[in-house]
């Protein structure tokens, strides 16, 4: 199994790298995701990025052929993707509207909304809903030297940050009030994750697909809340859990010739059944 994977590291070493860049990436994010019991939210932010893609999409298809070749590149279409993430993540961050909605209505409102106009809109392109459905699932297969690049330095910069400010952000979930009382600038705090996790997730989209998008962001994170129960533990628990699996899953799924997002998914979920089962025996 361990020779059959090293036999295609010369075809696959960049999926296999982007994958692992990816999955500490999201799982960092994700601490902060689920401490605050926002999955939901994580959720909603990456169906609002896939709505970005697909209006990208759309776009495209609506121009001549000169202008639509820009908006189908990728550095476009990974901005609609970030730029309706980030609106995901502001919308969802405060009450808004009518009753003044509570965040959970919103990101309810938010996820709903972006999954259908999604389909909506590309359901008359050629070949759109099976874009669509190609994001939904898991397409890290086709990573790039550059995508390698551009997530290792993300996840260079996701661990510095952790690595500085991980007492402040501990305080900042776990209590907003106390957070204030001792200087933070609670909003703008907020503020910054938001538009960082909305950041990370609208450019692993166009990479990674939905699943395994949402998977690196909640299940490691989850996981590590059930072993190590402190948010503090969970910055180094969670990336360590998220590179572990996805190792296991990639060598599984290049032996049994299956696709690597979905085995890395399914094996995080396996995992954190095993977890919530012994937390309950203990």
């Amino acid at each position: 199994m361990i020779e059959s994977f090293l036999a295609s590291w010369s075809l696959f070493h960049n999926t296999y790298i982007t994958g692992w860049f990816l999955a500490a990436l999201l799982s960092l994010v994700g601490v902060v995701v689920v401490a605050r019991d926002q999955i939901f939210l994580g959720l909603a932010v990456s169906q609002a990025s896939l709505l970005g893609v697909a209006l990208g999409m759309w776009l495209a298809s609506a121009l001549p052929h000169e202008p639509a070749s820009t908006f189908r590149s990728e550095l476009w279409l990974s901005l609609w993707s970030i730029s309706f993430g980030a609106m995901a993540a502001f919308l969802t961050s405060r009450p808004w509207g009518l009753g003044r909605e509570s965040p959970e209505a919103i990101t309810g409102w938010v996820y709903a909304t972006a999954a259908s106009v999604a389909v909506l809109v590309l359901s008359r392109s050629p070949h759109g809903l099976e874009e669509v459905h190609r994001l939904l699932s898991s397409t890290i297969i086709g990573a790039s030297a550059t995508d390698v690049v551009t997530f290792g330095f993300l996840l260079l910069l996701a661990v510095v940050a952790a690595a500085r400010w991980h007492e402040a952000i501990t305080l900042l979930v776990m209590d907003a009030d106390m957070a204030g009382a001792v200087g933070l600038a609670v909003r703008p705090c907020n503020t910054v994750l938001s538009l960082w996790a909305a950041f990370a997730i609208g450019l692993s989209i166009r990479v990674s697909g939905l699943l395994f998008t949402f998977g690196s962001l909640i299940l490691p994170a989850l996981i590590a809340k059930n072993v190590v129960r402190e948010v503090r533990a969970m910055f180094w628990a969670a990336p360590v859990i998220a590179l572990a699996t996805t190792l296991c899953a990639f060598v599984l799924a290049n032996y049994y010739d299956l696709p690597p997002g979905q085995v890395a998914v399914a094996l995080q979920g396996l995992l954190l059944t095993c977890a919530w089962l012994l937390r309950r025996r203990e």
